[in-house]
């Protein structure tokens, strides 16, 4: 399934839930988006058919006009995963380089030296070994 395709298949339940009739001929669901959007009616049209996917500005609106977080329009139309969106809210802390870790693991700086020597000769072991 292409993007536009997936867009399609979540935007036109995701009108409906909205009461935007789009499945008779002047439903008017169709233009009552455009409109609110400021795009033509076959710009909705191509996004309701799948051929096309629209441009990231129009994100926040489409969601606005529908009634919707923006968030579930991303994950619904499969613009973002739910993963990649945890991700963006709890970004991986940076790994901490041998000096950082001595001091947040509390290593008295005399010591210091022979820890970072420890680390140096473990990763050299670990560069052999792959």
């Amino acid at each position: 399934m292409t993007p536009a395709e997936r867009f399609a298949a979540w935007l036109g339940p995701a009108m409906r839930r909205a009461d935007l009739d789009i499945d008779k001929p002047q439903g008017g669901g169709r233009v009552a988006l455009a409109t609110a959007l400021n795009v033509s009616r076959s710009t909705v049209g191509r996004w309701l058919d799948g051929k096309a996917v629209p441009s990231p500005e129009y994100f926040e609106p489409i969601a606005e006009a529908l009634g919707i977080p923006v968030v579930d329009l991303l994950i619904g139309a499969g613009i973002v995963s739910p993963e990649s969106l945890d991700l963006m809210k709890n970004p991986p802390s940076p790994v901490p380089t041998a000096e950082e870790a001595a001091i947040a693991l509390g290593i008295n700086p005399d010591d210091q030296e022979l820890f970072l020597s420890f680390v140096e000769q473990l990763q050299r072991r670990a560069k052999r070994a792959s």
